[in-house]
């Protein structure tokens, strides 16, 4: 093996091998600047797309002296978003490759199954189903929801929207370690 003559012939246990690559990912020094007004847009517009078909099913049930009262649990669920948003724009977690593809195809999941028909009707109703039971525990029945008081509908929106967002944890963490795969991305990183 032939060296140039400034080179050392000592291992050094931090060079790059043939196979390492830099962790593509901005360094957690890097300052990015967070725009709200881009934060509500987007979550508005995730949001509005992905309550439709569930908005569309409970217009009929609860009635349409109700509707505020589900546009105000949609818009919690967009405070909601546009809060964790905020205060997680600068970890260095959500500039991973792997993390950013992931969540961008869990939503992209989630809106393309609120616009194919079939899919969204059955998606949303089975979430809607599951929370009604909750609602009768509490003592209404969503057969005759439609002299359900405001606040009811509005706990059983905001119940819907939680099972459908774990229902989306779920895939994001499928497919957050199939991303983590692909990319050859450690799933760890140190900061000095």
């Amino acid at each position: 093996m032939s060296h140039a003559p400034d080179q050392e012939e000592t291992e050094n246990p931090y060079a790059t091998s043939a196979v390492s690559r830099p962790v593509p990912f901005l360094a957690p020094w890097e300052v990015r600047e967070f725009s709200l007004g881009k934060s509500m847009l987007v979550w508005s517009s995730i949001c509005a797309i992905s309550a439709a078909p569930s908005f569309f099913l409970a217009v009929g049930l609860v009635g349409v002296p109700n509707i505020p009262w589900m546009v105000i649990g949609v818009l919690l669920f967009v405070g909601g978003y546009v809060a964790v948003d905020r205060m997680t724009f600068e970890w260095a977690y959500r500039r991973r490759v792997a993390v950013k593809l992931s969540l961008r195809l869990t939503y992209i999941i989630r809106i393309s199954a609120s616009v194919i028909f079939p899919v969204a009707l059955y998606a949303d109703m089975f979430c809607g189903i599951f929370s009604a039971t909750f609602i009768t525990a509490l003592g209404y029945e969503p057969e005759r929801s439609s002299n359900m008081p405001g606040p009811v509908v509005l706990i059983w929106t905001l119940l819907q929207g939680a099972i459908l967002n774990a229902v989306l944890a779920f895939i994001w963490m499928i497919l957050l370690g199939i991303c983590w795969v692909l990319t050859n991305e450690p799933a760890s990183i140190e900061v000095d």
